[in-house]
């Protein structure tokens, strides 16, 4: 009897002495997927650019731990993807049903609404299309389309000359498509990005104000 006592204390104090898995900083770090999202999404599955952001808040956590290739330091600066990978990432990025663009779609329809999608017959194929009203709405990205006093609106310190280059064309082009629009005559509202982020309320004013005004001709 008191064999068997001394085995089952003996089993209790292994039990006790048992402490929970310390969590390895730097393991834990190489194992785990670069964090989504950007810093106003942190957390977050979906994000606007959701591409972009991924990399942007991996590099804000310091250089990769793990193995790097050999196209990983341009201009002296550590990269966590190789001039291959990075390019397969922003090939990957949509121009076209994104998140920006969806939540104003939705906004827009919920409030009663109908509208055509990217119509190509219109010059910039506007995301949304109100033909009897003859008014469009463009959701623009805010770095792609080089949004004035916005932050997101940087130009990358890899490959600058071809950044600067790719993304003064792209608002180039956005005058140009607004212009003949114009001639055209439509009328146009462009909604940023950090505008839906910040106050959707506000867009959703924005918006109905835009669609239920009359123009002079």
């Amino acid at each position: 009897m008191h064999g068997g006592e001394g085995v089952q204390r003996t089993h209790v104090q292994r039990r006790s002495r048992a402490s929970p898995r310390v969590r390895d900083p730097v393991a834990d770090d190489v194992r785990s997927p670069p964090p989504v999202g950007c810093g106003s999404h942190a957390g977050s599955r979906v994000c606007p650019g959701r591409s972009l952001c991924l990399v942007m808040a991996y590099w804000a956590q310091g250089p990769p731990k793990g193995r790097l290739g050999r196209s990983d330091v341009t201009n002296g600066r550590l990269d966590p993807l190789t001039v291959r990978e990075r390019s397969e990432l922003m090939r990957r990025i949509r121009s076209k049903d994104t998140v920006p663009e969806m939540t104003v779609r939705r906004l827009v329809h919920g409030m009663g609404y109908r509208y055509r999608l990217h119509a190509q017959d219109l010059p910039g194929c506007p995301d949304l299309v109100f033909g009897p009203r003859r008014k469009v709405i463009f959701v623009h990205g805010c770095f792609w389309h080089r949004h004035e006093r916005c932050l997101r609106n940087r130009t990358p310190k890899t490959r600058r000359s071809f950044w600067q280059k790719k993304l003064d064309g792209n608002a180039r082009r956005d005058q140009q498509n607004a212009t003949a629009l114009r001639e055209l005559g439509w009328h146009i509202l462009v909604i940023w990005e950090c505008e839906i982020n910040a106050d959707l309320p506000q867009v959703a004013e924005r918006v109905r104000a835009f669609l239920d005004s009359h123009p002079s001709p």
